[in-house]
């Protein structure tokens, strides 16, 4: 939702496909996915995967920037 906000005009008008319903869309988006969160809790079976989430995007960050993936690389 930043990402739109971010463009300048001239920028906006250059984009080739438009999210249609926009800003409608990503409100309904993030909802589904809190609602997913929420099913997920009450599963037993998926709840799971809600306590190991934090620790494996905690993991992912920490490779991110140990690797410095995080330095943008100008070459490609």
């Amino acid at each position: 939702m930043r990402f739109r906000q971010g463009l300048s005009p001239a920028e906006l008008a250059k984009v080739k496909y438009r999210m249609p319903g926009y800003p409608y869309a990503n409100w309904a988006c993030l909802a589904f996915l809190a609602f997913v969160v929420i099913v997920m809790f009450f599963n037993d079976d998926t709840r799971v995967a809600l306590y190991v989430a934090p620790f494996w995007f905690g993991l992912l960050i920490a490779c991110y920037y140990a690797f410095n993936l995080h330095k943008k690389d100008d070459k490609l």
